[in-house]
């Protein structure tokens, strides 16, 4: 058998681009999930509705 023409099977683990092919969503998913903990830990406070834009000189 010529050795040039051996290919050598491995199990799909052992294959870097598999993990990074996981890897990639797997942290954009923890990321999202992170950056929504935080947005609803430090969520801003909304101005009530009834303040007057108005300045003095439109009141007259």
């Amino acid at each position: 058998m010529d050795q040039k023409n051996k290919i050598e099977k491995k199990a799909w683990y052992k294959y870097p681009i598999v993990w990074f092919v996981i890897a990639l969503p797997t942290i954009a998913v923890v990321a999202s999930i992170t950056t929504l903990v935080i947005a609803s830990k430090h969520a801003p406070q909304v101005l009530e509705h009834n303040i007057s834009y108005k300045s003095d000189d439109d009141k007259k």
